[in-house]
């Protein structure tokens, strides 16, 4: 499993707390989401540290920023971010040089290659992980999910588990 709390105790915490959370419905571009729900679907369902009594009032606020990161807008690629910076540079910089350089740093710049590319889809990905460990504790994860989240974000998990054609109530 991932241990959390490998160095300073309480330190992963706060991480959580006040960059994690706030911050991670927040990231655009289609990969970048995608890589970061697989490091969320991994904290969820493989860290025994974040259902360790210490973390456990934190496990439904990562599984809300989860379905927020899912249910947010997918936001501009990469590509439509530079192309945003490109037409907001001024066309008469004082400095023509520093045009020819930015012009040159846009063009050189390659887009990212997903490096999951094994996972299809994030939703199924981590459906089918929470299903798993889900099993592994049996009514422990329904408990948690029926107590803490609003009937909003319920629906909202629910659909993601029916669209990777797994039956909800299992939890």
């Amino acid at each position: 499993g991932i241990n959390a709390e490998y160095g300073q105790p309480e330190l992963f915490k706060m991480v959580l707390s006040s960059l994690l959370f706030p911050n991670l419905p927040k990231v655009l571009g289609v990969i970048e989401r995608k890589m970061s729900s697989i490091a969320v679907t991994k904290l969820l369902t493989e860290a025994d540290t974040m259902i360790s009594p210490s973390y456990a009032p934190l496990w439904p606020e990562l599984l809300k920023t989860q379905l927020a990161l899912f249910d947010g807008p997918q936001g501009e690629t990469q590509e439509e971010s530079l192309q945003q910076q490109v037409s907001e540079f001024p066309d008469d910089a004082d400095d023509e040089s520093l045009g020819h350089q930015f012009s040159a740093l846009y063009h050189s710049t390659k887009l990212s290659l997903d490096p999951f590319a094994d996972v299809k889809d994030a939703k199924v990905f981590f459906a089918a992980s929470l299903q798993k460990r889900s099993l592994s504790l049996p009514g422990q994860l329904s408990s948690i999910i029926q107590s803490t989240l609003t009937a909003d974000q319920q629906q909202s998990l629910m659909v993601i588990l029916k669209s990777a054609g797994l039956n909800p109530p299992y939890l």
